[in-house]
């Protein structure tokens, strides 16, 4: 519940206990787009079990995988932090060494959630108990926030938004608001009713995606990247929000594709370094071990032992692919020990 101050708390939950309270959140004029709880259900996916923290998939990225415009994504973002059920938490972009990073968000529940809009009663006995008596920063962001009515022009560019609105801690929204305090009533009231989606241009937006990324990886390939890394120096341009040219145009730059190639490598280092290693392939990380894979291809090695040592037969050494755990020998040596 909101404090007799009438300042709204956010409070920082697990991502299965946020997803719990989410599924009771209503769609429509009473509460928040279809598309906006899409979106909250894929970030959810991205974040930390215990903390529901560490969110950063990148604004492309969704819109790829969501099958949106980036600016769909956007606003889908700014309604969720403004409900409260979203905090930003970093706002993205390039770093000293010229890379960019996506921005980062986290789960949270906020405390006025029931008094904003009636939930539905789903699973009411097991819902977790959140405790609002410890408010966060953002809290005190939001104590002196501006309390002005939205107007009609301020409910029109909350489902306009092309850019996050939150993305500098301490700004106030398009509706005067700052992230963290009341959102206004009217943006649930006195709505026009939200329009289906046109299915139509959605698939049309989809399959042009997916023809860019196909040329995107054939250009790749030209200049000499395996499919591993060309995938890989794909994602990372996909990821990249800090210019508004195409990931195929940038990439066309050799600049640009070596500075690409040096971030994969360099976050393959990271992850070699910090995981355990391939016990097949020591040069390999396990989780990722590419020899592992390509064996895989020729039949050579099972999925369960990828970054594992795979088992061989004692008489021949031929890989066990497809045997049972603690099988020693392949079926042709078995045979012929057998006679």
């Amino acid at each position: 519940m909101t404090n007799p101050e009438g300042i709204r708390h956010l409070k920082s939950v697990g991502r299965f206990d946020w997803e719990r309270i989410f599924e009771r959140v209503p769609t429509g004029p009473l509460g928040i787009k279809p598309t906006t709880k899409y979106v909250g259900w894929v970030l959810a996916r991205y974040s930390t079990a215990e903390t529901g923290g560490q969110i950063h998939p990148g604004r492309e990225r969704l819109a790829t995988v969501i099958g949106k415009s980036v600016r769909t994504i956007d606003g889908a973002l700014d309604e969720l932090c403004d409900v409260g059920l979203l905090e930003l938490v970093r706002k993205g972009g390039r770093g000293a060494g010229g890379r960019g990073f996506a921005t980062e968000y986290r789960l949270t529940l906020p405390s006025d959630l029931s008094d904003r809009m009636t939930l539905l009663d789903l699973h009411s006995d097991d819902l977790p108990s959140i405790d609002h008596s410890q408010p966060t920063a953002s809290d005190d962001r939001g104590a002196n926030a501006d309390q002005s009515q939205s107007t009609a022009s301020d409910q029109s560019d909350h489902s306009q938004l092309s850019t996050p609105s939150l993305a500098v801690l301490g700004s106030t929204t398009r509706s005067g608001l700052h992230p963290t305090n009341h959102l206004h009533q009217s943006i649930f009231t006195n709505q026009e009713p939200v329009s289906p989606p046109n299915r139509n241009v959605s698939r049309a937006s989809a399959d042009k995606r997916e023809g860019e990324e196909a040329l995107i990886l054939k250009d790749l390939a030209g200049a000499g990247l395996d499919d591993d890394e060309a995938n890989s120096v794909l994602s990372h341009a996909l990821d990249d929000s800090t210019t508004t040219t195409t990931p195929r145009r940038r990439l066309q730059l050799p600049a640009y594709l070596a500075h690409c190639r040096d971030a994969v490598k360099a976050q393959r280092r990271s992850v070699f370094e910090a995981g355990a290693k391939c016990e097949d392939h020591p040069t390999e990380a396990a989780a990722n071990c590419r020899s592992c894979q390509a064996d895989r291809k020729v039949g050579e090695r099972d999925l369960r032992y990828v970054g594992k040592h795979q088992p061989q037969c004692s008489v021949c050494l031929a890989p066990l692919v497809g045997y049972p755990t603690g099988a020693r020998t392949c079926n042709g040596c078995a045979e012929v020990k057998s006679a």
